[in-house]
């Protein structure tokens, strides 16, 4: 396997996990609406530290492409 092919299935592998953790955060802000004022709070700092990680994974893998 060439080293650009193996890149692209490293590439892949991460766009995959990114789609799969936008779907986990959008279906937990979902649910956040549905909790009570105090709940809701805590719930959306909790999703955006979650963003805040994927971020930084999709910086990673933006780098590494590179």
């Amino acid at each position: 396997m060439t080293m650009e092919s193996s890149m692209h299935l490293y590439l892949n592998w991460a766009k995959e996990r990114l789609d799969e953790m936008d779907a986990a955060l959008a279906s937990l802000e979902a649910k956040a609406g549905a909790l009570k004022s105090d709940q809701k709070a805590k719930s959306h700092e909790f999703v955006a530290g979650l963003k805040k990680q994927r971020d930084k994974f999709h910086a990673l893998i933006d780098k590494q492409a590179k």
